[in-house]
C-alpha cells in the first residue's frame, strides 16, 4: 500500500544482509517516493535519511555521507538520532581534514541536552585525541 515504506523495509533488510549498494539504492527510493504531501512525515523517512548516511559512511563516501547527514539534521532536527549524527558528522569532517568544523561539531555533542552519557564520553575522547595529536603532530 505503500511503496515508501516497504522500500525502507527492503532497504533495511539489505543493510542485514550486508548488501550496502541495495541498501542505499532502496533508502534513496524510500525518500524519493514518500508521500510529501502527508500531514505528518511517517517515523521511517528521518530513519532513512539517518540510515542513508550512515551507509555512504560504511561505504568510505564521506563527501556523500556529510551531504546526506546535514540534510538529515537539517529537515529532522528534532530526530532522536541528531545527536549520534553530530558526532558521525565530526568524524567525517576530521576524515575530510577539516578538523576547526569537526571540533565545533563535538562541542555542539557535548553541550546538547539530550545527547546521552555515552555518546559525551565518546566524543570528549575524540576532542582529547584530536588535541593531543594536533600537540604532537611533528611526532607523528
Amino acid at each position: 500500500e505503500n511503496p515508501a515504506e516497504i522500500h525502507y523495509m527492503m532497504g533495511d533488510t539489505y543493510t542485514e544482509m550486508n548488501r550496502l549498494p541495495d541498501a542505499i539504492q532502496a533508502f534513496i527510493k524510500t525518500l524519493d517516493s514518500y508521500d510529501r504531501a502527508a500531514r505528518t512525515v511517517p517515523d521511517f523517512v528521518p530513519e532513512a535519511y539517518y540510515k542513508l548516511g550512515i551507509l555512504y559512511y560504511r561505504g568510505k563516501n564521506y563527501p556523500k555521507a556529510l551531504e546526506t547527514l546535514k540534510a538529515a539534521k537539517e529537515l529532522f532536527p528534532k530526530s532522536e538520532f541528531k545527536d549520534w549524527n553530530g558526532y558521525m558528522v565530526a568524524d567525517i569532517l576530521t576524515r575530510l581534514t577539516d578538523k576547526d568544523q569537526a571540533t565545533a561539531e563535538l562541542n555542539k555533542v557535548l553541550q546538547s541536552e539530550t545527547a546521552d552519557d555515552l555518546l559525551k564520553k565518546v566524543a570528549e575522547s575524540k576532542l582529547k585525541i584530536m588535541d593531543w595529536e594536533k600537540k604532537f603532530k611533528e611526532f607523528l
